[in-house]
């Protein structure tokens, strides 16, 4: 038996093995607090029932871990091998030679590419962005009209283990570079898909990393070459409409609902437009396996951990800061709680929001020209 970490984003360390009962915990890193990610392959264990042991804190999730043969195809392993919140069970099959086992569906660099190397002829742009702290080449994506004044930005993975919300994030790419629609001949959306690409790549959980956070490096003297960048950038690009794509806590209450965190009245109000498009988008495509969103779970200012005002310096305060009309996050759950999430199903929520920032880009636009 032996347990692996050594691929993009692998986490664990191990306690000890005992018999058929791996004892381990997630590798918290360089974080000034607990969080939950972790990320491993199981070898060496075809046809044996193992149980394994989480002893710092719970971890695992009412679906039990996410699994996989392949690192590209995942599944939920299933409610039946949770044992309790800190233990799973699982039973190899006899041509099982390694399973890779995670907290959520995983996205990596290798997961981009693959998107990139089946849309790059739809009309995706790709640059260096910048060199990160570790000498990664840091991706900016463009689609849409290089002419346009009209500056569209998505960011996504400012905290490392926030997977789920790039498989949403894919599928507004996907959607933009299909046909049907005058989107990109209006507007030019600037996309870094993993802010935190060390972090990805290397299994860190990046939330709360010290001393501070990608997302918390929106100050005056920023630490991390991206943020350095992008202010630069903004400079000649003005923000226009902004979405940067997280994921919550681990679970429970707003933590199993995809929502907006909404900032104080009355900016709130365009904020709740964008999430009445999206859901009425929703409801008119929906599918049997669509992931549910409702305006009304939105995340009010002064509600629960959301107590910051603008001054605080996370990324949607800095491009609204720059002029943007509409700064804003979404967050998407790590598992859902009555829709199982899927790698298809997520992307499909990704589409719905897709069409939602077409046609609020429209009514903002239009207003405006009207108004001269």
């Amino acid at each position: 038996m032996k347990i692996r970490k050594d691929y993009p984003g692998g986490n664990i360390q191990i306690n000890r093995i005992e018999e058929n009962c791996v004892y381990l915990e997630q590798e918290l890193r360089d974080t000034n607090r607990w969080w939950f990610y972790w990320n491993f392959c199981a070898c060496g264990m075809e046809g044996k029932k193992v149980r394994f042991c989480f002893e710092n804190g719970e971890v695992v999730g009412r679906y039990g871990p996410c699994k996989s043969t392949d690192c590209v195809h995942w599944e939920w392993a299933g409610a039946d091998t949770v044992i309790d919140p800190t233990c799973f069970e699982y039973t190899f099959g006899e041509n099982e030679q390694e399973v890779y086992f995670a907290f959520s569906i995983p996205y990596q660099t290798k997961d981009l590419n693959y998107f990139l190397d089946t849309h790059r002829a739809m009309g995706i742009t790709e640059t260096e962005f910048v060199k990160t702290e570790k000498g990664r080449s840091l991706r900016l994506l463009k689609i849409g009209n290089p002419e346009s004044k009209y500056h569209i930005y998505f960011t996504c993975r400012h905290h490392a283990c926030e997977s789920t919300a790039s498989y949403v994030l894919e599928g507004v790419m996907g959607y933009l570079l299909t046909k049907g629609h005058n989107i990109t001949e209006k507007y030019l959306f600037h996309i870094i898909p993993m802010v935190d690409l060390d972090g990805v790549e290397e299994g860190d959980q990046g939330k709360g990393r010290y001393p501070h956070d990608h997302n918390c490096d929106y100050c005056e003297e920023p630490i991390y070459a991206y943020t350095k960048a992008m202010y630069e950038y903004t400079e000649k690009f003005p923000p226009y409409l902004v979405l940067d794509y997280h994921s919550p806590g681990k679970w429970g209450k707003m933590h199993d609902i995809v929502h907006l965190v909404n900032m104080p009245a009355p900016e709130d109000v365009l904020e709740d437009h964008l999430g009445e498009l999206w859901e009425k988008v929703i409801a008119e495509d929906r599918t049997g396996d669509s992931i549910s969103y409702h305006v009304s779970n939105n995340l009010k200012y002064g509600v629960d951990w959301h107590t910051d005002g603008r001054e605080a310096p996370y990324s949607v305060n800095y491009f609204w800061r720059k002029g943007a009309k509409l700064s804003v996050s979404l967050e998407i759950p790590y598992f859902g709680k009555s829709e199982v999430y899927t790698q298809s199903n997520l992307r499909l929520l990704g589409t719905h929001l897709g069409k939602a920032v077409g046609l609020i880009l429209d009514e903002l636009v239009s207003e405006e020209e009207e108004n001269g």
